[in-house]
């Protein structure tokens, strides 16, 4: 079984070497600090709203204690606004909040930031610390297909909006979904399983690579069997990994 998830999915398009030494060779390395920080802002978003039992309990002056950092003052500016904004002030509270969901068919996995309700509408939303990016749009909704391909085969209630919260900006966007979307992430997550039943690991040499921290693991394999069609030459100096143009 090849069980992915959209981080999988990702990884193994930027490079299928990288996917093989986390996924399949199971290597753990630092996962940098801006990840970290990304899991910690989750966790305080879900301990925030596992808090809420009741809409007045957002404007409890204690929440002000949260504040200090822009993720954080944004994502409670945000739920100020929901309040503010929202007709039924019961819909503040999310339907749901970081739920994981398993899809034995295709074999994927996903876990689910929140959900809400708003009227008719069904909106599912991601947090994500970094900027928003218009060039990075696909990649926006291929993670938000794979989500709500999942949402809508638990549910009874069905997606009808989708979008982001970009906590260091304030960022929001939110769109009705895509069927091509859906049926365009559906196709992709096949075919990367196909390849990597075909064991198809092999390196994608870019500028990223010298910010990978498998980056010695990798030098050291192509140096065993004498790769040469790469587009970086890798060296090594004062025992520190870099990459350099040819």
């Amino acid at each position: 079984m090849i069980r992915l998830s959209k981080s999988g999915v990702k990884t193994y398009e930027i490079c299928p070497r990288k996917y093989r030494f986390i996924y399949v060779e199971k290597m753990s390395l630092d996962e940098g600090a801006e990840a970290r920080r990304g899991k910690e802002l989750h966790k305080k978003f879900e301990e925030f709203y596992n808090e809420i039992k009741k809409p007045e309990d957002i404007k409890d002056k204690k929440w002000e204690e949260l504040r200090g950092d822009p993720d954080t003052n944004n994502f409670l500016n945000f739920v100020d606004y929901l309040y503010e904004t929202l007709g039924n002030k019961e819909e503040v509270i999310p339907l749901a909040k970081e739920i994981k969901y398993y899809d034995p068919q295709l074999d994927v996995v996903g876990v689910i930031d929140v959900v809400y309700k708003a009227g008719d509408k069904y909106i599912l939303l991601d947090y994500k610390t970094g900027k928003f990016d218009e060039r990075y749009m696909s990649d926006y909704r291929f993670e938000l297909a794979i989500y709500a391909y999942l949402w809508n085969k638990n549910n009874m209630e069905k997606i009808t909006h989708w979008g982001v919260l970009f906590t260091k900006c304030g960022k929001l966007w939110v769109e009705e979904i895509k069927s091509a979307s859906t049926t365009f992430a559906l196709k992709k997550i096949e075919k990367v399983k196909q390849l990597i039943k075909q064991e198809r690991f092999e390196p994608t040499f870019s500028v990223l690579c010298s910010y990978c921290p498998y980056i010695g693991l990798c030098v050291e394999e192509s140096e065993k069997i004498g790769e040469t069609n790469c587009a970086f030459l890798f060296k090594k100096t004062n025992g520190e990994n870099y990459a350099t143009t040819l």
